[in-house]
């Protein structure tokens, strides 16, 4: 104990010198600091780049107005009856078709050797999903689906395997 009780100066009020604290070795800590700061250098200059680009007009941060090109499957009206014939391999989104009453969606798919799937969901005319469609999984498949509701739709057919896919009037 020091003077009036206090205690020495270096000791802890224990009486014990400090435990003295491990140093992280030079050459641990060297190499990631060196690292960390050329990573930090690597994100500034991408972010100076950017800085220059926008501001020389070379790159814009509004969004295009364009949409991209989805592409349709191979369609055919042909026949009477007929309100939309379509055939691909991959995923297509086909053109609208108009139901005034019911209507039939035959469909069939073709994976070969290997297990696929198939899934044709059927949009309305404002571009939202509803419940109708259908979906499967194997390696070929055939069915028909009828449906009692009018109105414009279209199909998002997902697929990686040959199909096609035909809607046609419901007969009575």
């Amino acid at each position: 104990m020091g003077l009036y009780g206090s205690p020495q100066i270096g000791y802890h009020a224990s009486g014990q010198p400090p435990k003295r604290r491990r140093r992280i070795p030079l050459w641990l800590w060297l190499p990631c600091a060196v690292i960390g700061g050329l990573i930090l250098l690597f994100f500034l200059v991408v972010l100076i780049i950017a800085i220059v680009q926008v501001a020389s007009g070379k790159v814009s941060l509004t969004p295009s107005p364009s949409v991209p090109a989805i592409p349709t499957a191979t369609l055919s009206t042909a026949g009477p009856g007929n309100l939309l014939e379509a055939s691909g391999t991959g995923p297509k989104i086909t053109g609208r078709f108009t139901a005034k009453s019911g209507w039939d969606m035959s469909w069939s798919y073709n994976c070969g050797q290997n297990v696929g799937g198939f899934s044709a969901q059927v949009y309305d005319a404002s571009n939202q999903p509803t419940l109708l469609g259908v979906s499967d999984v194997g390696t070929s498949a055939s069915g028909v689906k009828r449906y009692s509701t009018p109105g414009t739709y279209y199909l998002q057919i997902s697929s990686g395997c040959s199909w096609s896919i035909a809607v046609r009037a419901a007969s009575p």
